[in-house]
């Protein structure tokens, strides 16, 4: 893209430490918000254009966080051996708030990149999470139920793409144990 401007972000963070008997116990917590606006990414375009795809800016995203980080030294000897164990929790929750095309028109969704034959797409979608999972459905009537081809037995797939999957966790959590001397 011929425009491409540079991602900003804007990010507001408040965090508190505390340590105490004698450094062996410490607690980090942070929150934060952070927007990313003119975000770029590679979107799918046409391959009878010669490419496929096409790095543009193509709205903005939110963050909104909490990392949570516990350490405990259980053994700390006057020989110079340490045991450290630090357990760390962090939960993310994102947000496509808007999406536009190259030329600034808005639109509801993106489609990333298709994978695997085109039977998978990776999307945005204003409202939802980034980077949701399109793909091919199975074809359902009014009250839910399978439609099945009489024809051959098999399921009848959905015309139209659904979300699938979505690749972001609710939360990481680790442990982490280190042992040291002098």
């Amino acid at each position: 893209d011929p425009n491409l401007k540079p991602e900003r972000t804007r990010e507001i963070e408040a965090g508190l430490e505390l340590k105490g008997w004698d450094n062996r116990v410490s607690v980090d917590v942070a929150v934060y918000k952070k927007n990313s606006f003119d975000q770029i990414a590679s979107i799918a375009i046409p391959q009878a254009s010669g490419f496929t795809g096409l790095f543009t800016n193509i709205g903005e995203l939110s963050n909104k966080g909490l990392e949570l980080s516990v350490g405990v030294t259980p053994v700390k000897l006057s020989n110079g051996f340490t045991w450290d164990i630090r357990g760390v929790y962090t939960y993310n929750k994102s947000k496509v708030e808007e999406l536009r095309m190259p030329n600034g028109l808005p639109i509801d969704e993106i489609t990333l990149r298709n994978t695997f034959a085109g039977s998978v797409q990776a999307v945005h979608i204003v409202g939802e999470e980034y980077g949701l999972i399109k793909g091919t459905v199975s074809a359902r009537d009014d009250e839910g139920n399978l439609l099945i081809n009489p024809a051959d037995g098999q399921l009848i797939a959905d015309p139209n793409p659904a979300v699938v999957g979505n690749p972001n966790p609710d939360f990481i959590m680790g442990i982490t144990n280190t042992l040291s001397w002098k």
